[in-house]
């Protein structure tokens, strides 16, 4: 729905699983509005913005983190000082430690794991990932960027919102 306020070209998007890209060109943009806004969009799973040869001042990963381990969370935090611009912000939603499923919701040990607890490269999706957001920061502090928390109120499926930019 963002591409709608966007100049045309001015949108770009990454999703890695091919059939979910088309699913949701096919039902989130539909022919009139591809044509329109023409948005770019690449299927690499490394979650890599040199796909679009640009610089980026807004990024938005809606519940990207959520299902994404620590490989990913710091890949996004590297494409930022890469290809973001100087003054570029990127927004993040997470789960936090004290994330409870919703009703009628169940997940198996092996489909929940807090991000602190796996190794910095580990890229695997699973279905539910919750940071800290003190190690968020910290992850952001590597990479030169400086992150807060913004908690919309009220909460989206009780996901927090993290601000990162450049220090």
């Amino acid at each position: 729905w963002l591409a709608r306020f966007l100049e045309p070209g001015r949108y770009h998007g990454i999703e890695p699983w091919k059939k979910m890209l088309d699913a949701g060109i096919r039902l989130t943009f539909g022919e009139a509005l591809m044509a329109e806004k023409q948005p770019r969009f690449s299927s690499n799973d490394r979650c890599d913005f040199g796909a679009f040869d640009c610089r980026f001042d807004r990024i938005f990963a809606r519940s990207v983190i959520t299902h994404g381990g620590p490989g990913m969370v710091r890949s996004l935090m590297q494409q930022l000082v890469t290809h973001g611009a100087d003054d570029a912000v990127m927004l993040l939603s997470y789960w936090p430690p004290t994330y409870v499923p919703e009703a009628g919701e169940t997940y198996e040990p092996h489909q929940w794991a807090a991000g602190e607890d796996l190794p910095l490269d580990d890229w695997r999706f699973i279905p539910v990932m919750t940071y800290r957001f003190e190690t968020l920061a910290a992850w952001a502090r590597e990479f030169g960027c400086v992150a807060v928390e913004w908690r919309q109120r009220p909460p989206i499926n009780q996901q927090i919102w993290l601000k990162v930019t450049r220090a």
